[in-house]
Parts: structure tokens; C-alpha cells; sequence
């Protein structure tokens, strides 16, 4: 069992380590941040660190990534988010819409509120009925709902400043 144990921590060690290899030479050097400071104040040594820089991280596309998924659930349908109503959101036009969602909401808070992303209202309206935090949608009871993988795009999207790109 001990050998099995012991086979299983090298195993795992390695795979660490080319995943750290691999996260490094993915990165360019300016993109590394490296520092001594850590284990050294428990006495178990001062090995050096690395962070990667958030910059280094790549950010979530507005044109290719989130404008198709509001319409694919159904923002831009006729009489919602078509451009017919003055007071609308026009979800049909990618410029439109990134123009449309930096504007405050009547009275019911921002559409991106990138200081808290989870206030939102293009989330919050995106949360399933009786959800905590949800925005009813004026026009209809039940609303789009984002399922899990749609969500947290869109919220990491807000983190990131929710730019045009």
C-alpha cells in the first residue's frame, strides 16, 4: 500500500510540474511576476514564487462571445430587444447593444455594474424564477434564463470592465 501511495505523489509531482512548465512557456516573461517572499517566515526555507499578471489572463471577447449568446436566448426577439421600442435595448446591433448596456436602467439599477458585477441587471435578469438576486424582466413573468456556463461568462466579462473590444 506504502508503494502505492509513494507512486502516486511522484506521479501527481510531475504532472504539477508540467503543468507549471506549461502555464510558463505559455506566458511571456513580462507577463511572470516572481518573488522570494513566502514559506520563509514558517522556517520551512524560501523557495522563489511566481504569479502570473491578471493582464496575462485573456479577457472574455464582447462581439464574438457575449452578443451572440444574448441572442441566442432570445434578447433580440420581435417586440423585446428589437429596436421597436424607444425605451428598449436594441439587441440586434453589437454597437447598439455595448452603447445600451452602459446606460442606467429606469430605477431598477445598472445593466453592468462593473464596482459589484453581481448587481447587474444583465444578470440578475438572467437568474432562474425565485433565485435570490433576480431581476423580474418587466415585459414577461419567467423571463431568459442563462444556465450555469452562460452566466459566469457574462459575469466574467463585467469583472474584466466589460469592454468593447
Amino acid at each position: 500500500m506504502k508503494m502505492v501511495a509513494k507512486g502516486f505523489r511522484t506521479t501527481m509531482r510531475l504532472l504539477l510540474l508540467c503543468s507549471i512548465g506549461l502555464v510558463l512557456t505559455a506566458c511571456k516573461p513580462e507577463d511572470i511576476v516572481y518573488t522570494d517572499q513566502g514559506l520563509a517566515a514558517t522556517g520551512y526555507g524560501s523557495p522563489a514564487y511566481f504569479f502570473l499578471k491578471a493582464s496575462a489572463v485573456p479577457g472574455v471577447n464582447f462581439s464574438r462571445e457575449v452578443f451572440p449568446l444574448l441572442q441566442q436566448h432570445g434578447c433580440a426577439t420581435a417586440g423585446c430587444h428589437d429596436g421597436s421600442r424607444a425605451d428598449g435595448l436594441d439587441f440586434r446591433d453589437v454597437l447598439d447593444l455595448y452603447t445600451g448596456l452602459h446606460q442606467r436602467s429606469s430605477g431598477r439599477g445598472l445593466f453592468l455594474d462593473v464596482v459589484v458585477p453581481q448587481e447587474s441587471l444583465l444578470l440578475r435578469a438572467g437568474l432562474a424564477p425565485g433565485q435570490p438576486g433576480r431581476a423580474p424582466h418587466p415585459e414577461f413573468e419567467n423571463g431568459l434564463v442563462y444556465d450555469g456556463k452562460s452566466y459566469r461568462l457574462i459575469l466574467r466579462w463585467i469583472e474584466q470592465g466589460a469592454r468593447n473590444d
